[in-house]
């Protein structure tokens, strides 16, 4: 008998226009935890860190490539910006994530968002098919979750 840990990740990516307050565009989709973020939840899991806390998951990134997320990848393929991570929520087998990009930060037409620690190990990547176009007055909220098991 074989069991397995899955660790499986959702963002949800909201554009919200700062003149207005509206919802520009919104999307929710599955990503992909690519390798180094699978070896970075289980050293967590197993404390495999030499009695040091160790890494911790802090910035949310936005670029504008668009190749499919490959288990290998250890970067985005075209970043632009980074932002911290403002709020970690921990329930049961559950992490939530939330952070923004301020009107200023992030400007473009962004099609690929991850997830990095703070030693730049990427842990999770997703490409969006329908690009956000933010401009200047625009904010960016992202909530990623992830559910391991």
């Amino acid at each position: 008998m074989q069991e397995v840990i899955k660790v499986t990740g959702t963002p949800t990516i909201t554009l919200v226009c700062g003149i207005s307050n509206q919802i520009k565009q919104q999307k929710t989709i599955r990503n992909l935890v690519v390798d180094a973020g699978l070896n970075f939840f289980v050293r967590k899991i197993f404390d495999d860190f030499n009695g040091s806390i160790g890494p911790e998951i802090i910035t949310f990134a936005a670029g504008e490539g668009t190749a499919t997320p490959q288990p290998e990848d250890t970067q985005l393929e075209s970043e632009i910006s980074r932002t911290s991570i403002s709020l970690k929520i921990i329930n049961g087998n559950e992490i939530e994530l939330f952070g923004g990009f301020i009107d200023t930060q992030a400007v473009g037409t962004l099609t690929e968002f991850g997830v990095l620690s703070d030693d730049d190990t990427l842990i999770a990547r997703v490409v969006v098919t329908e690009p956000f176009e933010k401009t200047q007055t625009d904010f960016l909220n992202i909530s990623w979750n992830f559910q391991i098991g």
